[in-house]
């Protein structure tokens, strides 16, 4: 043996197997210190010190008073006669009112959940300390578990706020203790599956907003996933037996609190067995989901703390030149771009080959910001444009089929086109592709202004001679050029029924008025969101809570009132009311485009049935409406932009 050569005893210590670092990890002196762990005690002393904590916990609070006094109040407004009469109002208001304080914490929490998870590892990518965490023996399980255990402090103060007030209406009578912890059970777990979903999206993306935005989505697919699945078998058995229908409901928890609030006030609820059973099933699907994610998310960030490791310790740069490309240049990179050629639009370019130089066009004209954010790539890479239309075309073309095929003793005998024209087939898509389209307009356009904050550009930016108008419509166009994916999958559908079905081809630009008219709305309140914010979640949840108010909580407010007061008819008031929601004029635009009886064909809902051109004014009103609402919004930010940067409107 030489000098050189090393014996088997200098050898290092090979890593320990899975089972002993499992052991290791499992003693109660290691998990006391990694449960809850110090990321945990850091996350919630912060979240004390932040004044956004006591606004959520404030506007919850606030919200569900409200809520509970309008309903109090429609059934005060009727509370005459005799005493035993009274006695039997209230035993008939605790049920409806137990019912909108669950619905409401359902909802509230799922969106605090949300907002709360979507800027975990964002914010630290965003501010460059996910790096530091490396420096330290956490794992990547322990960070994530603090982070999430953390939220799950905040969102718990939540549940437990609207506790006293639901444990007191059981006073009343016709609530019992069960129904209030299984509402509890459902929420809680469907809050753990939002928050883990999110924190997931926030380890696979940059942008807080567009985590936001992922989460829900992701969230909203496992709650219906199973609905989905049960849907096609019934669809391909033509049958809905027990055996589906329980999976059905149990493992799709929404449906299962739907279950639960219908036999509260008395509407018996749906044939489902074993309703204590299958609420706990309901919320154990949830926690398994969690888990799941919650494993994922392990993964994910254990391979980016990974690339962060490599990058901060990559070798020093050869000096090499790179190979030469097949069109004969050398795509050698040039330095990468400051702050400040970010925040003017100009991007740090690459010496790309000569042919791609030959095309590509560097004039920026008068307006950088404009150039700049119509030029952003709505996908990473073009692979995930091709998976994510070749995805949904497969899967629209087994749908087609499945709903035009025609058997015959288990034999193909033809395809029957007319089915496109199905309202079971139409209403479905066209009423989820625009809630999905307005969620992610909601949170991915209040990112514009926001982010340049938060990247610490916008101080560059505001030296710029540009005016505060530039910046705002910069800002708006590039914000609304990226919401064309969903509106273009829609407008696919409704051309392929129009061709091969009896849909009536004035659907598509109908729809896609109406689109433009609530995205251009929607975008402008989130830029000027944007403005008045400097956080892009916060911004995204501001713009998100104003629609939600201006299609959810007026028209609530208002019909309860009017019902409290003894006025016009709920239904004519309701349909009044929902005519400025998107959605709804979408859903009358495809009743008509289904009905080909002529005349009056397009349901709007209570007030009646309308003709074509009746409809088409309908449209060019809501759009008009919109463009100068936006509009408006839009020079209102830009005024608060000058306002605050001392520059020209």
């Amino acid at each position: 043996m030489t000098d050189h050569e090393e014996s088997p005893a200098a050898d290092p210590a090979q890593r320990p197997s899975l089972a002993i670092r499992l052991l290791r990890g499992l003693r109660p002196s290691h998990l006391a210190w990694a449960i809850p762990g110090p990321v945990f005690t850091k996350e919630v002393w912060m979240a004390g010190r932040r004044t956004s904590t006591y606004w959520i916990r404030g506007g919850f609070v606030l919200g569900m008073t409200a809520l509970v006094a309008l309903v109090f109040m429609a059934y005060r407004f009727d509370d005459y006669g005799t005493t035993s009469q009274r006695l039997q109002r209230l035993q008939q208001m605790a049920p409806n009112l137990t019912v909108t304080i669950i619905w409401f914490q359902y909802v509230a929490i799922i969106l605090a959940a949300v907002i709360l998870a979507s800027p975990m590892i964002c914010d630290e990518k965003r501010k460059g300390t996910l790096s530091t965490l490396l420096c330290t023996p956490l794992k990547a399980w322990q960070i994530l578990l603090g982070k999430l255990t953390a939220m799950g402090v905040q969102l718990l103060v939540l549940a437990i706020a609207a506790t006293p007030l639901l444990l007191a209406l059981r006073l009343f009578g016709g609530v019992t203790a069960e129904t209030v912890a299984a509402a509890g059970w459902i929420t809680i777990s469907s809050a753990a599956l939002a928050s883990t979903l999110t924190m997931l999206s926030s380890v696979m993306v940059r942008r807080s907003p567009v985590a936001a935005a992922s989460g829900l989505m992701l969230f909203l697919g496992s709650q219906f996933m199973v609905t989905l699945v049960v849907g096609i078998i019934a669809t391909l058995k033509q049958t809905m037996t027990p055996a589906l229908l329980f999976p059905m409901f149990v493992l799709t928890p929404p449906l299962m609190l739907g279950v639960l609030s219908a036999d509260l006030v008395g509407g018996g609820g749906m044939p489902i067995p074993f309703k204590t059973e299958a609420w706990l099933i309901s919320g154990a699907y949830n926690w398994l989901l969690t888990a799941l994610a919650f494993g994922l998310s392990t993964l994910v960030l254990r391979r980016v703390m990974r690339k962060e490791g490599e990058a901060g310790a990559g070798p020093a740069p050869s000096g090499k030149r790179k190979k030469a490309t097949k069109s004969g240049g050398a795509t050698e990179p040039l330095p990468a771009a400051t702050d400040s050629t970010a925040a003017l639009g100009v991007e740090a370019p690459t010496r790309a080959p000569n042919s791609e130089r030959a095309h590509a066009s560097r004039v920026v004209g008068d307006n950088p910001v404009l150039w700049r954010e119509v030029r952003q790539r709505s996908f990473g890479r073009p692979l995930y444009a091709w998976l994510l239309f070749g995805g949904v075309g497969l899967i629209a073309l087994w749908i087609y089929f499945q709903v035009t095929a025609q058997w015959r003793g288990g034999w193909l005998t033809g395809l029957d086109l007319d089915e496109l024209g199905n309202e079971a087939l139409n209403f479905p898509i066209m009423a989820l592709g625009g809630v999905v389209t307005m969620l992610l307009a909601c949170f991915t356009s209040s990112q514009s202004i926001s982010s340049e904050k938060e990247s610490r550009t916008w101080e560059v930016l505001l030296a710029t001679p540009l005016t505060a108008w530039d910046i705002v419509w910069g800002k708006f166009i590039g914000a609304l050029r990226r919401q064309w994916i969903v509106p273009v999958l829609m407008l696919a559908h409704l051309l392929v029924v129009s061709v091969l079905g009896p849909v009536k081809f004035l659907a598509i630009p109908q729809v896609a008025l109406v689109l433009f008219g609530g995205l251009v709305a929607i975008t402008a309140v989130g830029v000027f969101a944007s403005v008045l914010i400097g956080r892009s979640t916060r911004a995204a949840g501001a713009n998100f809570g104003f629609w939600l108010a201006v299609w959810g909580g007026i028209p609530l407010l208002v019909t309860l009132l009017n019902e409290a007061a003894g006025g016009m008819n709920s239904g004519d008031v309701i349909s009044v009311l929902m005519l400025p929601n998107p959605v709804a004029i979408i859903m009358c635009i495809t009743s008509g485009s289904l009905d080909d009886s002529g005349g009056a064909r397009y349901d709007m809902m209570d007030l009646g049935r309308i003709g074509t051109l009746e409809m088409c004014g309908v449209v060019v009103a809501f759009v008009t409406a919109y463009l100068l609402f936006g509009l408006a919004v839009l020079r209102a930010a830009s005024m608060v932009l000058a306002s605050r940067s001392l520059r020209l409107r």
